[in-house]
């Protein structure tokens, strides 16, 4: 009970009153933000309101976890070309919070719960892992995945950090 006290202290501390609106029985929904033309989001059953964060979040969560096997088979291709790989899934208060702020309570927005980091040391090599990436999408039939250039960003305002989102 204490460790758990204790992470209930960080999540309030760390994510503020969202975290404390999101885990009340009674919290009003929030307004769903306009749509922007294109926004993507998580296929749900039918009937599952994606506003329903206690019956879609475990569809979500299902879905990321099913799709950890794909995304390990996409860093082991492409760790000889990398300095390092990762993978993490989104923790619950991340969720909360994100899906409160961002997506206006919208989760079927949500699409990063699962995810692998790779690291290149060049730009080349991470031109090469885009262009390898993007063939392992089209032979498993899924298109070409949604992406985000951050390198062009200020990298002053970030202490040096860009990253490309695939």
């Amino acid at each position: 009970k204490p460790k758990l006290l204790a992470q209930k202290a960080v999540s309030e501390s760390t994510y503020g009153p969202v975290w404390v609106d999101m885990t009340k029985n009674d919290a009003a929904k929030p307004p769903s933000p306009p749509q922007r033309p294109g926004a993507l989001e998580q296929p749900l059953p039918n009937g599952v309101d994606p506003r329903d964060l206690e019956k879609a979040l475990p569809h979500i969560y299902r879905q990321a976890l099913e799709s950890l096997p794909w995304l390990f088979t996409v860093a082991s291709r492409l760790r000889n070309l990398c300095r390092s790989t990762s993978w993490s899934v989104k923790t619950l208060p991340r969720v909360f919070y994100k899906v409160h702020r961002k997506y206006g309570g919208n989760c079927a927005r949500l699409l990063d719960v699962a995810r692998i980091s790779l690291t290149f040391d060049t730009l080349s090599e991470l031109c090469l892992g885009i262009d390898l990436m993007l063939e392992l999408c089209r032979r498993e039939g899924a298109g070409v995945p949604r992406h985000k250039n951050r390198l062009l960003d200020d990298a002053s305002a970030s202490d040096g950090y860009r990253d490309f989102l695939l």
